[in-house]
């Protein structure tokens, strides 16, 4: 009977530790949003783009097959009124480049469906700057501290921020842990247009939290203050 009751009380005490392993280790995978590559064939095998051509400075067509002819290309070669477009497409491949980097996490801070009121305690300078006066106007704080008149609306991990002067669109494009603290990262890109001129930009940024009441800070980002 002792013996009985010594190996049942073994039984429940490895099926508490696997209980307790399975959570301790319920990794969160990084993810991809494939809706935000537009153009972009995804798959486990390979990443490769169609369709996209742009015009270079001599009038001249050339074409893109892969990221990494993106990422190589010298950026002047291309035609003025190609410039931004070429731009928007650098961004996506850099952030496919980031993608390959994230690492599953162990806990995340950022909510599964990112809301309206969750862009705007975004930082500021998730937004693309244009010099380092804005730079120093918009530094430590949030969104919805920094833009006058703000209306936030947002679809399917894209929001639309519309203020008297701006047109800015922020674009969730993947989630993991990239910089290595077991704790779950967003991979952002972002443009602003000019509502009352010929303004745009665009920039892409990485957003950590590594605490429910941590202020979202900015990892990474692709454009820095020269």
């Amino acid at each position: 009977m002792l013996k009985k009751k010594t190996a049942l009380f073994i039984s429940v005490l490895l099926i508490t530790f696997q209980l307790s392993c399975t959570a301790a280790n319920n990794d969160i995978s990084p993810t991809l949003n494939k809706d935000a590559f537009d153009g972009f064939t995804i798959t486990p095998a390979k990443i490769s783009l169609e369709g996209y051509e742009y015009k270079k400075g001599n009038r001249k067509i050339i074409s893109f097959n892969n990221c990494k002819q993106v990422l190589d290309y010298n950026i002047s070669d291309i035609a003025g009124h190609d410039y931004f477009r070429f731009k928007l497409l650098l961004v996506s491949c850099k952030a496919i480049n980031k993608y390959k980097t994230a690492k599953s996490s162990n806990k995340s801070f950022f909510p599964s469906v990112i809301k309206n009121r969750h862009y705007k305690d975004f930082p500021a300078l998730a937004t693309p700057f244009l010099s380092k006066t804005e730079y120093k106007q918009r530094e430590n704080k949030t969104i919805k501290q920094a833009y006058k008149s703000l209306k936030v609306t947002s679809k399917k991990n894209t929001a639309t921020l519309i203020t008297k002067e701006d047109e800015i669109y922020i674009t969730i494009l993947a989630r993991g842990d990239f910089n290595n603290d077991k704790i779950e990262d967003l991979l952002v890109s972002s443009e602003w247009y000019a509502k009352n001129a010929h303004g745009k930009h665009t920039d892409l940024v990485i957003l950590s939290k590594t605490g429910k009441d941590k202020a979202i800070k900015i990892d990474w980002r692709m454009n820095t203050i020269k």
